[in-house]
Order: structure tokens, then sequence, then C-alpha cells
């Protein structure tokens, strides 16, 4: 209908409200004709949320007004309530959508599931105009940790989950890499999820873009693993652009994703990490940026229209990082008309794009704020981190949008509630911890909301015992089946949000034995180091098997990171550590004996000790990812 228009949704009192709220219960829906179809599908999400259509009953009427509130602008809307009616007004369908989203998650919320407080008075629009969710599909291990071994319905209620915290641009790294060519029937299939992921986010959910992408450079070795095993780092290789061989291999891995995965609206490009060359130029990428032009603009639906980005990382080239980069922004403009999108992970490089006016056409994407990468398996709060990734930006207005990124999402909820709110809404960053953990727990559970809260804000805490009581309170609600209805995050999570408890009980009794070994070692309790340090190694054994996690082997099995905690909860692994040199000290030769005794008992997992108790390795100076 354009983006001159406006949508009024006007919610009357149901029978029998009382003064201070009133119920939406069993409310009909009147709209207009032909919506979009992610509005349709918001409207199906409110249907759902406030039951069966009564005759008599509350109505949400939607409505489209011509020019009505223009300074919203696309994605902005107003929410208002008086004693007989709600409404949401936006400019054009897209504020309509995110109208209808905030109304379901509010009453999603409420008591009974359905009713709203009178005299809200709320107008939104968001502080960035792209809100950005990478997903990282390159490790492996069980579902649903790994996106790996998601499929279409995990994918779609990610989307769903994502949509509701705002979120308009979708960008995957689905592994054309290693998906050897000619792609096997096996791996069509794999990329046929991604096109499906494609058309649900952009039509049923009303983001504005996917994108796809992957290295510059990289290639696929032939494997018969199937791509749910299938190692990043056994599989991949490298190719050097400036020898006619290897680019004909970097052109014929990309044309097999552009037409496995045709209809994304642009195509991400990273200059290293994996990728890159020794010793070859900056040109030598941008022929690589270049020949992805001519492949999308004759193989994908949008053709010229699909955006190109440039994903601005480590960089490529024979000079100085800042040489780099201008070299390459300059071959772009000589050799590519259209020009770039650009993601940008450090500051220096922003800087440099501001100098050439680019901020409108780029996204910062502070790679690890929300969850670090590679990483132990674990929820881990990391509000300190997000929110110096957006003070970092703080000044730059005209910054085309920002981009966030977990390898494991699903165990990362209160992190990316508050990196998504903090992409919407700047005045988010006022929000003290305790208020948006709880904010986040009554879109999982309303009913437990408060314990769930305490619960994450435990996992940060030195209270062993707290952390057991709460382990105590979630089990028995879980067993009891007395949660209680999911709310808006929580529906959209496994197991309708269950699974995510379940987990977090067995997080909260990892944490409070790791407490225990830490008090232990600072007390210099032999008998209890002894004991609590093999406990805790159980447990986190019996962790491993639950996620199915494992570092990285190289081409030749080794673990190809073995400086990387893959292990612990890193909270927990510095606390104890922090205590080891101390209780070494101090009892050097009973420190010695316990060393020795669980290397023999874990034998199988030697790095698993040597983490907790040993010598890690140290990262080596020249380390190389490049194969």
């Amino acid at each position: 209908m354009g983006r001159c228009l406006a949508a009024l949704v006007f919610l009357t009192y149901a029978s029998g409200a009382c003064a201070a709220d009133f119920s939406l219960r069993e409310a009909r829906i009147d709209a207009p004709p032909s919506p979009p179809p992610y509005i349709a599908r918001a409207c199906a999400d409110l249907r759902a949320q406030v039951g069966s259509e009564a005759v008599g009953g509350p109505v949400v009427r939607i409505r489209l007004l011509p020019s009505a509130l223009p300074s919203l602008g696309e994605e902005g809307y107003r929410l208002t309530s008086s004693a007989r009616q709600v409404t949401l007004a936006a400019a054009t369908w897209r504020g309509a959508n995110y109208a209808l989203l905030d109304l379901v998650s509010r009453l999603a919320a409420s008591t009974g599931g359905a009713t709203l407080p009178v005299g809200i008075s709320v107008e939104e629009r968001p502080a960035y105009r792209l809100r950005g969710m990478y997903a990282h599909t390159a490790w492996v291990y069980n579902h649903p940790y790994a996106l790996r071994r998601w499929k279409i319905e995990d994918w779609k209620r990610y989307v769903d989950l994502l949509a509701y915290q705002r979120v308009n641009l979708l960008q995957i790294w689905n592994l054309i890499s290693i998906l050897p060519q000619p792609l096997s029937e096996g791996d069509r299939r794999y990329l046929e999820i991604f096109r499906q992921v494609v058309r649900y986010a952009r039509q049923e959910r009303g983001f504005q873009a996917v994108w796809l992408g992957d290295a510059a450079n990289d290639i696929a070795l032939p494997s018969n693993v199937p791509i749910a095993e299938r190692q990043f780092y056994v599989v991949h290789a490298l190719r050097n652009p400036a020898d006619p061989a290897g680019m004909k291999a970097i052109t014929s891995s990309r044309q097999a994703l552009y037409r496995a995965n045709p209809n994304a609206d642009g195509y991400w490009i990273i200059d290293s990490d994996p990728g890159g060359w020794p010793k070859s130029p900056s040109q030598d990428f941008v022929e690589v940026l270049k020949m992805n032009r001519a492949l999308l603009d004759r193989t994908v639906e949008r053709g010229p229209r699909a955006q190109l980005i440039y994903w601005v990382l480590y960089g490529w080239g024979t000079g100085s990082k800042s040489e780099n980069l201008n070299r390459i922004l300059d071959g772009i403009d000589r050799g590519l008309p259209g020009g770039c999108q650009f993601l940008v992970h450090f500051p220096e490089d922003l800087k440099v794009l501001a100098a050439r006016q680019l901020l409108p056409r780029t996204l910062w994407f502070r790679y690890g704020s929300i969850e670090p990468e590679p990483s132990s398996t674990y929820t881990g709060l990391r509000f300190t981190e997000i929110r110096k990734s957006f003070q970092e930006i703080a000044g730059e207005t005209s910054l085309g949008g920002v981009m966030g990124n977990a390898q494991t999402p699903l165990l990362q909820i209160p992190n990316l509630w508050l990196y998504h709110h903090l992409a919407w809404d700047h005045r988010y960053r006022d929000r003290d911890q305790s208020a948006v953990l709880l904010d986040v727990a009554r879109q999982v559970y309303p009913a437990a909301a408060a314990t769930l809260a305490r619960a994450w804000q435990l996992l940060g805490e030195d209270d062993a015992a707290g952390s057991l009581r709460a382990a105590q309170e979630l089990d028995a609600l879980l067993r009891a089946h007395a949660l209680g209805r999911p709310g808006t995050v929580g529906r959209y999570l496994p197991e309708e949000g269950a699974w995510l408890v379940r987990i977090l009980v067995k997080q909260l009794r990892l944490h409070a034995q790791a407490l225990k070994l830490a008090a232990a070692l600072d007390e210099g309790d032999v008998p209890a180091v002894q004991t609590v340090a093999a406990d805790y190694l159980d447990g986190i054994r019996a962790m491993i098997a639950e996620t199915g996690f494992h570092p990285a082997p190289d081409k030749q099995g080794r673990n190809l990171l073995p400086f990387f905690n893959w292990y612990f909860p890193p909270g927990d692994w510095t606390r104890i550590r922090g205590t080891l040199g101390g209780f070494r000290k101090a009892n050097s030769t009973e420190a010695g004996r316990i060393y020795q005794e669980l290397k023999t008992r874990y034998a199988t997992s030697p790095e698993l000790v040597e983490f907790l108790i040993g010598n890690p390795p140290e990262r080596p100076t020249e380390f190389q990812y490049a194969n």
C-alpha cells in the first residue's frame, strides 16, 4: 500500500475487565484485505495468543491511513491504550508488523496471557536501519546446539525468535567451502534448506534482507563424510587467486553457491580467517570481488540488484592493514561501479570507511561480543562486552547498521536479548543486568520469570549454595511441568523452552562444583581438591557428551587450536586457574600427585586435565589457519 500509509489497530475492552487492565481474550480481528504475508503471520500469532473469535467480544481493528506518522520512519510505531481501545500506529506495513509483534509479546507476558494495562503510551523507532544476526554453521556438535544439524523447522523457529527481537537481517555461512564440486545429492539437500530460510525470513517474518556467503578463496577438498559430521579444517583448502587454476576452482565454488541459493538479497565475502594468501597483493582480492560481482549479475534472481558485501576482517595485501584496506577500496571504486556493502569488526577500519563517507553502507560487526568463538558450549553473561561494542560506535550516527554473532545462539538467549534491544533502542543501555534478565525471562516463562532470571544471574556469581538451590527449584518446576505457558522467546526454543531450563539446571550444578573446587584450592584443602576436581571433570565430560562439542581437528586429526578453552565455562575456568598457582606453591608435592592421578584417570581426555590444572599451550606467535 506504500511507505506513507499508517496502520491503526483498535483493541476494545472485553466484557468484565477490571479498571486497571483489560482482556483481549477471544478478540475479533478486523483487517483490510491483501496484507503482506508477514502481517498475516503476525495476525495469526495474535489470534493464537488471544484464542478463537467470539461474537460480541473485543475487536482488533487494523486500519491503513495515508501519511499519518511519517516521522516514525519505515519500522517505527506507536502503541497507546485507553479505556476502550488500544491503538498501534505505524507509517508502513513493516512498522505495523513490529507493532503487532510488540502487542503479542506484551500479552504473552501478562497475567493469563491476554491482558493489557490501560494507559500505555509507547513510541518506538529503531536506532539502526539494519539489525543483523550472523548464523555460524562451521562447528560440529549435537542438535540443537549446532546450527549445522538444524532442519528447516529449527531455522524457522530461530527466524521467529529473531523477528520478535526486531532483527531484520539474517546473515548465514552455509559452508559452500566444504561442499566438494560437483555437489552430491546430500549436499544439494543441505543447501536447499537455505533457499527456504531466505524465503521464510523475508516473506513470513518481514526481514529486510538475508545474506549468504563464504571466504574469498576457500574451496572444498573431496570428502565422503556426511555434511552433519564434516569437519571444516579437514575439508576446506585455500587457493591462490592469481593462479588461473586457483581462480577457476574459486569461481566454481562460488558459482555452485549462487546456483543453489539464488534467492538471497546479498552475498558476502570475508578477506581472512578463513581466507587470504601469503604475499598476495590487495588487487588480487579486488579481482575476487569483481569475479563474484559478475557471477551474481548473471546467476542469482536479483541479478545486478543483489548486494555484494565485503566483510573487512584482518585484511588482504602486502602493506599495513590500513594501506591494504585503502588499496582495496580504491580498487572497488575503479572496478565495481555499484560498490559494496561493508561489515567491519575493528575500530581502525571503521575510521577508514568513515573518512571515505562509506558509513551508511557499513554495518558494525564487533565479532565475539555476544559469544566468543570458538569457545566452550555454555551460557555466559557478556553484558559488559555487548555494551562496550555499542559504546564504540556511539558517535557514528550515519552507520548503516549493526550485526551480532553466536556459535551457540540458543544457549545465549540473555545476550541475544540485550544485543538486539540495544540495536533497536539506545535507551535500553540504562537497563541494569537484573532488569534485563527479568525482561527476557518474562518472555521465556512468565510464571517462572523471577526464578529463571535469578538462575542466569547466579552463573556469574560466587554463590555455590545459591546455584544449587536455583538448580533444584528449576528442576522441580521442570519435572512437575509447572513452568507455565511460554512467552514469545520460550515458544520458539526447543521443547517450548523446557530444553533451555534443563540445560541451565546442568550448568548451575557445574558452576557450583567449580566454585567448590576454587574454594578448596584457595584454602589448600588437599583431600577436597582431589575429590572435587574429579567430580568437576566428570561433570564437564557429561556436558561434553550432552553437547557433542569437541575441538576442531586439522587434516592430521589433531586439535588445530589447542590453546583455546574448549571445555570449561570461561568464568569458572578463570576462577579455578586463579587459585591454582597458590595451591601449587603451598602444596607442591600433593599438587603434583593430584595432577598425575587425574592425567591417568582421564587419559583419553588429556587436554581437559591440562586446561584445568595443568599447563595449557600458548598460541604460537606465527600461527595461521591456512591449509
